[in-house]
């Protein structure tokens, strides 16, 4: 009898953990519908292409938004109309068991004088881990929510994190870029204070409950 019980809990406990995969587009054919769809410890697997999407996140934990692919294939594109993301939960605690990877988040535009923050990526409240994330062509209508010149706040954030891992020297970087090393340090100096005062960075990025994480 005590056997048939333990039986029965490891079985309970093996339906229980059990993960669906969810692909896109060969069983949703939106990334929003699949994240709609998930359950907890779900991993929703985005094949390479473009999605058009203005996503926002359930209010789940434990879900993995992964691409099958890379940044250089699997883009998802806010169109200009809205944030490409939007992960803002009240409900319950989205944590670093929560993941995205893979992909180039873009085109994201906010039209909100209220809150201009985080065009391509808004996180609140939540602990996400952030893998290999390109994060480009974001913009708002606040100039302060992205900077003016050639460089959005996310092209800054993403060249100074590329100097900080060290696998190509300062002067390949801005090299590649066009910019002055001068301004680079500016930049970097200007991150690491960030940090100082509480906005707080990883690699991978991650961002911590009751932090406004944007890009």
């Amino acid at each position: 009898m005590k056997y048939k019980i333990i039986i029965i809990l490891l079985l309970i406990v093996t339906i229980t953990c059990k993960a669906d995969t969810l692909n896109v587009p060969l069983q949703f054919s939106s990334i929003q519908l699949a994240l709609d769809t998930s359950e907890s410890n779900d991993v929703i697997m985005v094949q390479p292409g473009i999605y058009f999407e203005n996503l926002v996140w359930p209010s789940i934990n434990n879900i993995h938004l992964i691409s099958a692919g890379d940044t250089s294939n699997t883009f998802i594109d806010g169109g200009n109309y809205g944030r490409v993301i939007t992960m803002n939960s009240y409900l319950v605690v989205i944590d670093t068991s929560t993941t995205i990877k893979g992909f180039t988040i873009q085109n994201g535009f906010v039209l909100d004088s209220l809150n201009s923050r985080g065009a391509g990526l808004y996180i609140y409240n939540c602990s996400p881990k952030l893998f290999n994330l390109r994060i480009r062509n974001n913009k708002s209508q606040s100039f302060a929510a992205y900077g003016v010149g050639k460089f959005t706040s996310e092209e800054k954030i993403r060249i100074v994190l590329e100097g900080l891992r060290a696998e190509e020297s300062i002067a390949s970087i801005c090299r590649r870029e066009g910019i002055n090393p001068n301004l680079y340090y500016r930049w970097s100096k200007s991150f690491l204070e960030a940090g100082k005062k509480g906005t707080i960075y990883k690699h991978p990025l991650q961002s911590y409950r009751n932090i406004v994480y944007t890009f």
